[in-house]
């Protein structure tokens, strides 16, 4: 145990510190939830708060589905069964767990807690496309609105492509009139 400081404000930058001083988990000696709950404890304070539920969320699932599993004997084909076990999840929803599960792996590798990546060749299932919205039933909703402001953010987004919080993000300073573009900060950049 160490003290880190008064305040959980105070404590963080020692311990992130801690972290990344730490020396690495030996290969073989720890147990699948141990290299779990150990990767999650390094990953949480680097990522956003919903990238580090999915992999929460992943993980756990893939740690509690395998009780006995030792870490050094997992294979490609552990991750694809384990995807393949689970019906009820839509193909997006496999194809982000089997990443969380694989970036896992990758990490374990890099930080010698086993002796290669063991997930590196299991195939993923790719995410499902969205269809486009059929645009006769566009025209429909966008005539049931009667709300002036909603109207005109309902054609921007349509017009445009945006994502409605990439839209609402909009800011005069984005926009350039005389070429008609705008600068989105959205979720690809």
């Amino acid at each position: 145990q160490f003290y880190l400081g008064k305040s959980l404000k105070e404590a963080k930058t020692p311990f992130n510190r801690a972290l990344l001083h730490a020396a690495p988990i030996a290969h073989g000696t720890h147990s699948l939830m141990e290299l779990v709950s150990n990767y999650l404890t390094w990953v949480e304070p680097r990522v956003a708060h919903d990238t580090y539920r999915h992999y929460y969320a992943s993980l756990m699932a893939f740690a509690r589905d395998h009780p006995r599993l030792k870490p050094a004997d997992m294979r490609a084909y552990t991750l694809s069964r384990w995807l393949e076990a689970h019906p009820k999840w839509g193909q997006s929803t496999r194809s982000t767990r089997g990443s969380d599960v694989k970036i896992w792996s990758a990490f374990l590798d890099r930080e010698g807690c086993l002796d290669g990546d063991r997930l590196r060749s299991a195939r993923m299932p790719g995410a499902r496309k969205r269809d486009a919205a059929d645009p006769a039933e566009l025209l429909k909703l966008e005539a049931a609105i009667t709300d002036q402001a909603f109207l005109d953010f309902f054609r921007v987004c349509y017009d445009t492509g945006c994502r409605p919080g990439e839209a609402a993000s909009l800011e005069a300073q984005n926009l350039n009139l005389k070429t008609g573009s705008a600068i989105v900060s959205g979720k690809r950049g």
